[in-house]
């Protein structure tokens, strides 16, 4: 799948996700999609919202990240009343590293194919771009395909077309492709 993300909704997520961590923790989030535009063969997921994991589980940042039952029934109702859909979540680690850790290799935060868990460095501390993301799409049963560097930035892509006129295009390449639904 690739995730579709415009540039401003991404500066600021990065700096959410900074001030959030303080330099010293992990911090992260889910990133939201239409429910509607999310299933349609191998069109983008364009993030159109973004749930911070600490505001859907306030004790998720205590020591690493852990993200209990109250998060995701918070986040299910999020997404429920808006007609969304998590199609990615986003992480920060202390280091370079933007491998999955055991931990996050064995327990995805949303363990349906397809999902896609980012990794970012530094604890979003600097310029980040997509070449430094680890991106992971669980593909189920406990397997990965893991992305970094140039091919990372075409999985998780940051653009600067608004985000109405990227869905836009994105249906208008869909009728175009499937036809009219009826």
């Amino acid at each position: 799948m690739t995730v579709v993300i415009a540039s401003r909704r991404y500066r600021r997520l990065l700096t959410e996700l900074e001030r959030r961590g303080r330099g010293k923790r992990e911090a992260g989030a889910f990133l939201l999609a239409n429910a509607r535009g999310t299933s349609v063969g191998d069109s983008p997921a364009v993030v159109v919202d973004v749930a911070y994991y600490d505001d859907l589980d306030p004790n998720s940042l205590t020591g690493g990240i852990t993200f209990g039952a109250d998060g995701y029934t918070a986040l299910g109702a999020l997404c429920g009343s808006a007609k969304l859909v998590a199609v990615a979540d986003i992480h920060t680690h202390p280091s370079r590293f933007v491998q999955q850790s055991t931990i996050d290799a064995t327990n995805p935060m949303v363990a349906i194919a397809g999902h896609v868990a980012v990794i970012v460095p530094n604890y979003a501390i600097g310029t980040i771009t997509p070449t430094d993301l680890g991106v992971h799409e669980f593909l189920g049963a406990g397997a990965w395909r893991s992305t970094y560097g140039d091919d990372a930035a075409r999985v998780f892509v940051i653009t600067r077309m608004p985000v109405a006129l990227r869905l836009l295009v994105a249906r208008l390449r869909d009728f175009f492709e499937r036809g009219p639904h009826v």
